[in-house]
């Protein structure tokens, strides 16, 4: 009896020591697998940018970043600190992430977006490689560095404002000290040789920890603008797509589309006039500009004689627009058209110009000044 007694409890320690080593080899099974999944890199970032949401609303974003070198900026009127500031970021719900292009496979860098701003890039790398059951075998990831708007603060924003007008920053005024005269546009460079064009002022606004309260007054009006990236442009120009709107506005008569359908078929050898066009399309030009020089080269030099022989059978789908006034003497309008011609192979060839010109109001008459390509748009042949 005792010997069937010692029997049964061999057999159930017996039995207890191998449910306890199949519990522990199904605890390292499912834990391998987790761990595979978990490497998988979609995975791990996603993990990630979860557990750094959650950190940043619990105030511990300096688990990740140094913020003890953001200051805050005396525009700020709150006392509301970093971290707090960054609790308060990640609370939305539109916590995302986004592989940034040209990473390398070994070293994937990904941005993390707070509602579709980037707020971190977080640039990842394998320190090993982690084996399990000798079947799987996958790396191991850690944060490699991050990088954040240190320089810049939580909120930061780039104001570009008239030198008149008046910008106030959560109830304090900027001065015209604070800022930075910028151009309106780096083509306009060439026009304001000839015209007086508006000056603009350009602000920037960092290092605060809340959302800011901005007002830009044109004397006593308020002006409206509209924020785009942390970007303000808060300067009244007007514009319009119309060209009778435009021609109203400036009391004018302009056919910008004949100016832009002559200077089409000044380049494809079309324009009539002599030295291929050049005495029409220059009485439209000022001399000593890029566009004259150009015009002039172009006309006089042999590379005209080259082009294909053709007959310009017309134009289609022409459209003018975004025509923006600078002032009573200068003007920039978006110009598209397509030119069909007909190759003496047969073929047809459609040449786009898609192009925003520059004109400015010059010895009694409107001159066109200068041209930029909006789109890079390549020959079609059928």
């Amino acid at each position: 009896m005792k010997r069937k007694n010692i029997f049964k409890k061999f057999v159930t320690i017996y039995f207890i020591i191998i449910a306890i080593l199949c519990g522990l080899f199904i605890y390292y099974v499912v834990d391998s697998l987790v761990l595979y999944e978990n490497a998988n890199i979609e995975k791990y970032i996603a993990n990630l940018v979860v557990d750094i949401a959650s950190d940043a609303k619990r105030n511990k974003i300096d688990k990740y970043i140094d913020v003890s070198k953001m200051e805050v900026s005396n525009l700020e009127d709150t006392n509301t600190s970093v971290k707090e500031a960054y609790a308060n970021m990640f609370k939305t719900k539109n916590v995302s992430y986004k592989l940034v292009e040209g990473s390398i496979k070994e070293e994937p860098t990904y941005d993390i977006l707070v509602d579709d701003e980037v707020v971190f890039t977080i640039r990842l790398k394998s320190v090993g490689e982690i084996h399990r059951m000798g079947l799987l075998s996958f790396p191991d990831w850690q944060i490699d560095e991050i990088t954040y708007n240190i320089d810049r603060g939580v909120y930061y924003y780039d104001l570009y404002v008239l030198d008149s007008y008046k910008v106030k920053v959560n109830n304090k005024e900027l001065s015209n000290k604070d800022g930075k005269k910028s151009e309106l546009d780096s083509e306009l460079t060439e026009l304001g040789l000839y015209t007086e064009l508006p000056n603009i002022i350009h602000y920037q606004v960092n290092n605060l920890t809340t959302k800011p309260d901005i007002v830009v007054y044109d004397g006593n009006k308020k002006v409206d603008f509209k924020e785009n990236n942390r970007i303000i442009e808060a300067y009244e120009l007007f514009t319009t797509d119309s060209v009778e709107e435009l021609n109203d506005k400036l009391s004018a008569d302009i056919n910008i589309l004949e100016i832009g359908k002559m200077w089409s078929k000044f380049l494809t050898d079309d324009l009539a006039g002599t030295y291929h066009g050049y005495s029409t399309i220059k009485n439209y030009l000022i001399e000593g500009t890029h566009l004259w020089d150009m015009a002039y080269d172009w006309s006089h030099g042999v590379d005209i004689t080259f082009v294909s022989n053709h007959t310009l059978v017309g134009f289609e789908n022409e459209k003018v627009s975004n025509c923006v006034v600078y002032n009573n003497n200068a003007f920039s309008c978006d110009v598209y058209l397509e030119k069909n011609m007909r190759l003496r192979s047969g073929k047809a060839k459609k040449d786009i110009m898609n192009d925003k010109f520059y004109f400015v109001f010059y010895n009694d008459s409107w001159k066109l000044v200068s041209m930029k390509a909006i789109t890079e748009e390549s020959t079609v042949e059928n």
